[in-house]
């Protein structure tokens, strides 16, 4: 699992750049997109990242960064569905004293060069 998605509660880490987004989101379709990695031309699929504890601007630059992928890498991967990106967070319930929450989310971005599409979007 890349550094950039293990953070410890309550320890502060800075935020992801831009730069760094793109980077991990590269770093991580290098070795599971192409030729050798798990997902290819004969097994098409959704590459899924997850990672706990985001903060702040996290998500919306890892979502910009997976955009960014798929507009310069897509067409060259049409077996690769769509980038999900799954997270955990924890917050403070405010309605019960001293308890916790957990706040699950889920983004993904399609391949708009994909022959196979999945998920399919609730809006038709």
């Amino acid at each position: 699992m890349p550094d950039a998605f293990v953070r410890k509660p309550g320890v502060r880490v800075p935020e992801m750049t831009n730069g760094g987004a793109y980077h991990l989101i590269d770093r991580v379709a290098s070795t599971a997109v192409g030729s050798r990695g798990q997902i290819r031309a004969d097994r098409p699929g959704m590459l899924v990242i997850g990672g706990f504890c985001l903060v702040g601007e996290d998500l919306p630059r890892l979502t910009a960064a997976a955009e960014q992928y798929m507009r310069r890498r897509g067409g060259r991967y049409p077996f690769l569905s769509s980038i999900g990106l799954t997270f955990m967070a924890y917050g403070r319930n405010p309605s019960l004293y001293g308890a916790a929450r957990a706040m699950p989310g889920f983004n993904w971005v399609p391949n708009p060069h994909a022959k196979i599409r999945f998920p399919q979007s609730p809006v038709s």
